[in-house]
């Protein structure tokens, strides 16, 4: 981002000197074209962070992610569990889990307190 600025600084006083000496016209377009360019990137750079700003604010912490902080199960009975969703198990991870025994209903229901606090 400071780079964006000392960009545009420069320009501006390129186009400063170029005005004072008269310098060919060419030169004068090449600075106000390579400004508006500069500004346009700052902006844009400005978005960007912005919006991964807003994306990791307002990332929803996975069921699974909460599984494993809290030591409830592993990562394999996680990926077992995803598993059988993508062989085509329409139930919830949740319910997955506690059936196969990976975690009890008690610690399911904790994690899914623990999401919902989250958003």
């Amino acid at each position: 981002m400071v780079a964006w600025v000392t960009v545009i600084i420069v320009l501006a006083f390129f186009l400063i000197v170029a005005f004072s000496f008269s310098f060919p016209i060419v030169y004068v377009y090449i600075c106000i074209i390579s400004m508006l360019a500069s500004t346009v990137g700052l902006v844009y750079n400005s978005y960007l962070l912005h919006k991964k700003e807003i994306s990791q604010r307002t990332r929803e912490i996975l069921l699974g992610e909460i599984l494993r902080k809290e030591k409830y199960c592993t990562g394999d009975d996680i990926l077992i569990a995803l598993g059988k969703q993508i062989a085509g198990d329409r139930r919830k991870i949740g319910e997955i889990l506690v059936d196969m025994g990976a975690i009890t209903g008690e610690q399911l229901d904790d994690a899914l307190k623990i999401q919902l606090k989250s958003r």
